[in-house]
């Protein structure tokens, strides 16, 4: 996938679209977000991770 930034050597991309949702992207989220400190479209300090989301309708619930 392009980039417009930098990002970390592990790219957590997940699905954000109304199904996704509904079948707990939301939780995957917020577990990341609470493990790693950061939020959508952060990266570690360590540039390790990065947590970006995805707009897919073809699967419920999607990361990559």
């Amino acid at each position: 996938m392009y980039n417009t930034k930098p990002v970390g050597k592990y790219v957590f991309e997940v699905c954000q679209t109304g199904p996704c949702m509904l079948n707990g992207s939301d939780e995957i989220i917020t577990y990341i977000e609470n493990k790693l400190s950061i939020k959508k479209g952060e990266t570690t300090g360590d540039d390790c991770f990065t947590l970006k989301w995805l707009n897919v309708w073809e699967h419920a619930v999607m990361r990559q």
